[in-house]
């Protein structure tokens, strides 16, 4: 067609559609492009330019192209539906819920339904999200029973698979974002349910495949395994299935593998700093300390306020005998964590437990006691912090302050053999002779 007209925009529009579909995204690009040099005022080729720029990251240019759509919509006779999906890309979601709910008050549009599910899924309102979706799925099941009611096969007993329904796409797609509404929801067998039935629908959506396998991780990892191989499969550009899997074969000790998914990961999003930690933590286990802290060094390129990655070189440095090194990540952890505003008390928490072992193996037992004393205003609760708090004052030569904490402990864990043992210590050191009772 383009060979006949050389000026038939539809037909690059089309072509580059296709390029989509193979992954051949700069093709793709390109056909937009000349689209939208020969009809400039078609706001769905600048749209569709632009979603594609953002899937592959050139988000300024993406949100150039669709801000240049919202103009020649506001300009021109638009549906509700191609308005309201201008507003979403650009982040308007209360502009286009509006739109969306006024249209679907005057007509009973599957369509609007279905944009309407989507924005309230898109800003995390589920139980809004649910009704508009099963209200668009049952217009379009309504639509397809009046065709199959028409139309039969060769042999009279109509479609054999319900991939071949009319609208087939689309149920699936109403059923693979009720289920999406349904995990958010918490409702994990409703959800399960839903992409079950969008698989017979679509057995070729990725997505699909993807969210149910990350639906099943808890329950039945082999499950999720296989899930994630259909999503790669269909799609080799799933970076998050990648991931997934990866995690899914750590946890199976398969640390080769896991490393493999990771260099899949990194291949698509070479800036992710989560697909290096991962794969950092996987060649640790293996044994690949130098390798390990190369990765972990790498994502802090990428961001060097990343307080997990730091916690891990950490760790990998003391592992390696690095131990001046592996205190400096601990300390520049928790300087991150306290400028977050307790944001991270977790890794906090951890950070002040590994940096206060160091020094106490070190012999640093005052350095080791100052650690325990943060963590007992951090996590009050945990009676083993006391205990440890109580061990450091002890060898730093601060009895008193020992015995006070041994006796909290003590107070509430009155068998507590290592404490007494403690008490009892600090009460010899003393001279005192309630050391020899105790």
């Amino acid at each position: 067609a383009i060979q006949c007209d050389q000026t038939y925009d539809r037909a690059y529009a089309c072509r580059a559609c296709l390029y989509k579909i193979t992954g051949e995204l700069s093709l793709a690009v390109r056909d937009y492009t000349k689209a939208i040099r020969l009809q400039p005022c078609t706001p769905q080729y600048w749209l569709f330019r632009g979603r594609l720029l953002f899937s592959m990251n050139e988000h300024s240019t993406a949100f150039s192209d669709v801000k240049v759509a919202a103009c020649l919509v506001a300009g021109r006779e638009s549906t509700p539906v191609q308005k309201a999906v201008v507003h979403l890309f650009l982040g308007n979601e209360a502009k286009a819920i509006s739109i969306l709910e006024d249209d679907e008050r005057r007509h009973d549009d599957f369509a609007v339904s279905f944009e309407l599910g989507k924005a309230f899924l898109k800003i995390g309102q589920f139980r809004s999200a649910l009704p508009a979706l099963r209200r668009a799925l049952h217009m379009l099941e309504g639509k397809s029973e009046s065709i199959l009611a028409k139309k039969k096969d060769s042999r009279g007993n109509g479609y054999r698979r319900r991939a071949d329904v009319p609208y087939s796409a689309e149920i699936a797609e109403c059923q693979f974002l009720i289920g999406k509404c349904c995990v958010g929801l918490n409702d994990m067998a409703a959800a399960l349910q839903a992409f079950n039935r969008a698989q017979k629908y679509n057995p070729r959506h990725a997505k699909l495949y993807y969210e149910r396998g990350l639906l099943q991780v808890p329950t039945n990892p082999s499950r999720a395994v296989d899930d994630m191989k259909k999503s790669i499969t269909l799609d080799n550009t799933m970076f998050e299935a990648y991931l997934v899997r990866a995690a899914l074969f750590g946890a199976e000790l398969k640390w080769q593998l896991a490393v493999i998914n990771c260099n899949n990961a990194i291949s698509l999003r070479p800036r992710s700093v989560r697909a290096y930690l991962y794969r950092a933590m996987f060649k640790f286990e293996r044994g690949q300390l130098q390798a390990a802290v190369a990765d972990l060094t790498k994502g802090l390129s990428l961001d060097a306020q990343c307080s997990l990655v730091l916690f891990n070189r950490a760790l990998v440095h003391k592992a390696m005998g690095n131990i001046h090194k592996a205190l400096n990540d601990y300390s520049t952890v928790l300087l991150l964590c306290n400028d977050a505003n307790q944001q991270h008390v977790d890794l906090l928490i951890a950070a002040h437990v590994n940096r206060a072992l160091i020094y106490y193996e070190a012999g640093h037992f005052e350095f080791a006691a100052a650690d325990f004393r943060q963590l007992v205003e951090l996590d009050s609760d945990n009676i083993y912090h006391y205990h440890a708090f109580s061990l450091a004052m002890m060898r730093s030569g601060f009895l008193q302050a020992s015995v006070d904490g041994f006796t909290y402990v003590l107070m509430q864990k009155p068998h507590a053999v290592d404490t007494c043992l403690g008490r009892g210590a600090c009460f010899w050191e003393y001279g005192h002779p309630v050391g020899d009772s105790t």
